[in-house]
């Protein structure tokens, strides 16, 4: 059983919610489980490095971590992006093949989105993600080691977050 409590949105200092400035859009997220998560002992080996993706967490993706913690797949039309702290394996390996999927499972929405809306950006967009996602895939993670594993898995994270923040 894992208890996860977060907010719907933040505000800004005089009061504003719900808007889609950054702290409008910043939340709180606490999770626990009475026996640790498993990555727990990973997370807090490697946490420095994990410090610039642990500030990034938005509302839409909680349904990326939900989805993860529940055991089952990222929605269709998600573009949450799954933290590595809440992987259900007990290896840097697990979380890179995790994130490998939900950046697979955004580009799979994006290739719909575009076939049905044909927006002017669609293109260029999926021709850059595409080129992204298969570098990260043509990575060797079997032969890495764990700081070259997070490494990376930062550097999914980043992509996606950056580039899908205001969607």
């Amino acid at each position: 059983t894992t208890l996860v409590v977060f907010g719907d949105h933040g505000m800004t200092d005089d009061g504003n919610h719900g808007g889609s400035s950054f702290e409008e859009m910043r939340t709180v997220l606490f999770a626990y489980q009475k026996t640790p998560f498993p990555m727990a002992d990973m997370y807090s080996q490697y946490e420095r490095y994990f410090s610039k993706i642990d500030k990034t967490i938005k509302q839409v993706d909680l349904t990326a971590i939900l989805s993860t913690l529940m055991g089952t797949a990222f929605p269709y039309s998600n573009l949450g992006v799954l933290h590595p702290a809440f992987v259900q394996g007990e290896n840097v390996l697990a979380a890179h093949t995790a994130m490998l999927k939900n950046l697979e499972q955004i580009e799979n929405y994006l290739k719909h989105y575009c076939q049905e809306t044909a927006q002017d950006w669609c293109e260029h967009e999926m021709e850059t993600f595409h080129s992204s996602l298969t570098a990260f895939k043509q990575y060797r993670a079997h032969k890495a080691g764990n700081k070259a594993l997070i490494d990376q898995i930062v550097e999914m994270n980043v992509f996606a977050n950056e580039k899908y923040k205001h969607f």
